[in-house]
């Protein structure tokens, strides 16, 4: 807790007279969200106005997906998670939007709809968003990484999606990064959060739909993870703790 504590602290000093974006990379399930959601309490404590969003919000939806599925024979975009299966343009539209500290809606994504396979949120369930904001958090596993050549050409048309993703890494102020420290970590991580998300009532995956679908993830985090520059980076543990790196 002291580590999140100093990294509390950190953005509030590197914080200028203007919305602050700042981007919270990190592997699925090592507590990015939730901890995105306490700064946002924490600044809002302050005085300050915060919000956090996800690059999961801006998932294509189901029937987008489905589509893909569909039309591709790539097993990394044959479920939602990597590059190539977000709505860019939305995402970039919107984080402008708030940058500019203009009045904008933010998308919901729910996971738990079609049984875990999830779908994008009624406008009802978007976050209406009117006033300018001080802080802006924006999560994702992903944000950050940079196109990196590999011998895996599945991956390599990833690089070619995650390519169009890099004017939305542009609007980054700060970026943190949050850096498991054992990659194979990821997968017990997100299936403890999908327990987590059924023991709320929620409909999710099983045990093992969760750890075909997290397990095609590994191999990004090996290849990209070297490509990120962050403006500060943790090491997450096994036990999810952070340790800051020097």
């Amino acid at each position: 807790m002291q580590t999140k504590n100093y990294l509390e602290k950190w953005i509030l000093n590197e914080r200028p007279d203007r919305p602050f974006l700042v981007a919270v990379s990190g592997a699925q399930g090592c507590g990015k969200s939730t901890f995105c959601r306490d700064l946002v309490e924490s600044y809002t404590g302050l005085g300050l106005r915060a919000i956090s969003v996800s690059v999961d919000d801006f998932y294509l939806t189901r029937d987008q997906q489905k589509q893909l599925t569909e039309s591709t024979s790539n097993p990394y975009l044959m479920q939602r998670g990597y590059p190539g299966t977000h709505d860019v343009p939305l995402a970039l539209k919107i984080l402008k939007t708030l940058k500019a500290g203009l009045p904008t809606q933010i998308p919901r994504y729910d996971k738990s709809a079609y049984s875990g396979l999830g779908d994008r949120g009624d406008r009802s369930t978007w976050t209406e968003v009117r006033e300018p904001q001080d802080i802006i958090l924006f999560e994702g596993w992903f944000l950050g990484f940079q196109p990196t050549q590999t011998e895996d050409n599945h991956l390599n048309l990833i690089n070619e999606h995650l390519s169009n993703y890099q004017p939305l890494f542009d609007l980054f102020d700060r970026l943190v990064y949050l850096r498991p420290e054992s990659v194979e970590d990821v997968v017990d991580w997100r299936i403890e959060a999908e327990q987590k998300m059924k023991a709320a009532g929620k409909d999710g995956m099983s045990d093992e739909q969760v750890r075909s679908y997290i397990e095609k993830f590994v191999p990004a985090y090996h290849l990209y993870g070297p490509s990120i520059q962050p403006s500060i980076e943790f090491l997450v543990q096994t036990d999810r703790s952070w340790l800051m790196k020097a």
